[in-house]
């Protein structure tokens, strides 16, 4: 039991530090995984008491650690614009109402902020030919219906992208999928979302932790001994750089 209670806090820090440099994309739904694992344990009637109220202490913890996510925009954007989940998905999760209208205007803050492009449409042949040809073809060619249709269009809004995407279905069911390289399709396929494609790319690409950095500051340190303490820093980023070099296997043994 005590292995079924631990193990998948072992599971999340390994993914939260592994080498590989794990990116929002990759940790997605963690903390909602844990949550519901010692939930079940918890209202396990078949458990021992002891473990019920360990499962509970457990829950709490990562809970406090989950309320921190709440002065992070990057977590709600990743959650509003992963194709599984979306706003359907938070309700699922039983997020509150405050949450999802939190995570909703931070999208549509930034994305108005930074994000938002006009896509450029192509010139119709129509305004590509000699006006007075294209007059005297338009007035042949197109019926009082059309003509209809084509100022209804003219009057109606442009598409709101973030709408579209909040409100829409969920574009993959049944199957879990990477959301860095879903949004990296539709890049490739030209369904920019006015920008929107850009800002999940972003999101998704962004890494998960610190671990790096504060390895690098680890390893730095070490160097700076009080006999060592005027290092400069040109010195000492040098001495830590093939100090790394070093532990990858780049540097020849017989050089050193």
């Amino acid at each position: 039991m005590l292995v079924k209670l631990l193990q998948p806090l072992k599971d999340a820090t390994s993914q939260f530090s592994t080498d590989s440099k794990p990116t929002i994309a990759d940790i997605v739904g963690t903390y909602e995984n844990l949550d519901e694992h010692y939930r079940k344990i918890e209202e396990d009637e078949g458990c021992s008491e002891a473990w019920r109220e360990a499962a509970k202490r457990a829950g709490a913890v990562c809970s406090t650690y989950y309320g921190l996510a709440d002065n992070s925009s990057v977590f709600y954007l990743a959650v509003i614009l992963h194709p599984n989940l979306r706003v359907s998905g938070m309700q699922s999760l039983c997020w509150e109402e405050v949450w999802i209208e939190k995570a909703e205007d931070t999208l549509r803050r930034i994305f108005e902020d930074r994000y938002r492009c006009d896509e450029v449409e192509p010139e119709s042949q129509s305004r590509s030919q000699d006006p007075k040809s294209a007059k005297t073809a338009h007035a042949s060619k197109t019926s009082l219906v059309q003509r209809l249709e084509q100022k209804q269009a003219a009057a109606q809004d442009a598409p709101d992208p973030i709408t579209q995407w909040i409100s829409g279905n969920t574009p993959v069911k049944n199957k879990l999928v990477n959301p860095l390289q879903w949004w990296w399709k539709q890049k490739q396929i030209g369904l920019m979302w006015s920008g929107l494609t850009a800002l999940a790319l972003d999101v998704f690409s962004a890494p998960a932790t610190s671990v790096d950095v504060e390895r690098l500051f680890s390893k730095a340190g070490r160097h700076v001994t009080p006999l060592r303490h005027r290092l400069k820093a040109v010195k000492l980023g040098q001495m830590v750089t093939l100090g790394g070099w070093f532990r990858e296997g780049w540097v020849p043994p017989d050089c050193l």
